[in-house]
């Protein structure tokens, strides 16, 4: 049902901004039951923000409340944003939730600050359901991650995909291959160390439209660092560009047409602009735009504190119209993309490198994925030989036994 209700996140707005607007940004009308708006107040805290790749449902890492809220949305031109139901997903796995992304509408990627990284099944509500769930795959220690505060997800073949973690307080940037050609059971297939050099406190990380460029917001030298998303990327690799004019860059993301991109600044009341070089995001650029989404009094409750007071959770639609914002004081809120750019989303850019590297990328990832079978392979075959050896021994041992008897009986008596 439509809620009557007049919280500070219903309200009607999204006009056009100049460079340093010191007015606030008005977002858009939401329409919610009153059951889901009580869920939206409960939550607490939102540290991260993720469209599905439907752009139907919105995940909302709750990172006091130990949770992650999932909203089932509608996004309709020039209506109201319909939130119509919500699952509370909880776990015992869950360790202060910092980051979501989706896999599929179903399956959700939650990295926990002070845990591992879980894959969960979402399942869908009719009006607001709470659940308590184990994780499908947990990738931790082993798979080479530590304190995960965000993770964003891409797709590289059919069934495979690529999640790049932010490792807070180790201060690198980490790939992860998981096949959920089986979306009950994915498994992991590859980990490796992406990125490092030039990163302290890595709190956010995106791709440019087109994949060929990774984008890591830079929490505590104040920058979000590019890196070429190239195949001899490493912990080593210089970055080739930097995004300057934030304080505390949080989340972060390009439109889908390659143009801009918006930055939330945890330390500051705006999201920043950047554009783009014909879809390209080398050498050092600043702000085309600071748009004030917080208003005065809110921001000073937390100002005081380093890093605080401004907006943390960030997510574009794959359409480009609508962005998603909140933080500590700012209630979850959509905005149009074009009140922050100036402009209508333009035609979403195809993703992934040309066809020559994406083909090699997808043949290595076959080759990890025929490996990882081999392995598989191998282990049961060891298995099988060590069962083999145990009814050996078993039967070595009988002979033996048969043997002392025998002799035994032939000795004279």
């Amino acid at each position: 049902m439509r809620s009557d209700r007049p919280p500070s996140h219903r309200v009607c707005g999204g006009g056009r901004t100049t460079r340093q607007t010191g007015r606030v940004l008005h977002p858009l009308t939401v329409d919610a039951p009153d059951e889901v708006l009580e869920a939206l107040a409960e939550v607490g805290r939102i540290e991260d923000a993720s469209f599905s790749p439907d752009g139907r449902r919105l995940a909302l890492a709750c990172y006091h409340h130990e949770s992650v809220l999932v909203l089932d949305v509608e996004l309709v031109a020039d209506q109201p944003v319909a939130i119509t139901s919500a699952t509370i997903l909880r776990s015992e796995r869950f360790a202060s939730p910092h980051g979501v992304a989706f896999l599929t509408a179903d399956l959700l990627a939650v990295a926990n600050r002070l845990g591992a990284v879980t894959l969960m099944a979402v399942p869908h509500a009719s009006t607001v359901q709470s659940i308590s769930a184990e994780p499908l795959l947990e990738l931790g220690e082993p798979h080479g991650i530590e304190s995960p505060g965000s993770v964003t997800v891409r797709p590289v073949a059919a069934g495979l995909y690529e999640l790049l973690v932010c490792n807070n307080y180790t201060h690198r940037l980490t790939r992860h291959v998981v096949d959920a050609a089986d979306p009950a059971a994915p498994r992991s297939v590859s980990d490796s160390v992406l990125a490092a050099s030039g990163l302290l406190v890595p709190d956010g990380v995106t791709y440019s439209a087109d994949g060929r460029q990774l984008i890591v917001s830079n929490h505590d030298l104040m920058t979000a660092s590019v890196f070429d998303n190239a195949p001899g990327l490493h912990a080593l690799t210089a970055p080739v560009g930097s995004w300057r004019g934030v304080s505390y860059p949080h989340g972060l993301q390009c439109t889908p047409d390659g143009r801009f991109a918006l930055v939330a600044d945890a330390g500051r009341p705006v999201v920043h602009v950047f554009a783009s070089d014909e879809g390209g995001w080398h050498g050092e650029r600043e702000p085309v735009a600071s748009v004030r989404v917080v208003e005065e009094a809110a921001y000073q409750r937390s100002s005081e504190m380093v890093g605080e007071g401004g907006p943390k959770a960030l997510s574009i639609d794959g359409e480009g119209r609508v962005v998603v914002l909140a933080g500590e004081h700012l209630p979850l809120s959509f905005y149009d993309v074009a009140a922050f750019t100036g402009s209508a989303a333009g035609r979403p850019v195809l993703a992934g490198a040309d066809a020559a590297d994406a083909a090699a990328r997808l043949g290595l990832l076959r080759e990890a994925r025929r490996g990882d079978e081999l392995a598989d392979e191998r282990d049961r075959l060891a298995a099988r030989l060590a069962e083999r050896e145990a009814y050996v021994g078993v039967l070595e041992q009988m002979v033996h036994g048969l043997r002392r008897r025998v002799h035994s009986a032939e000795r004279p008596r």
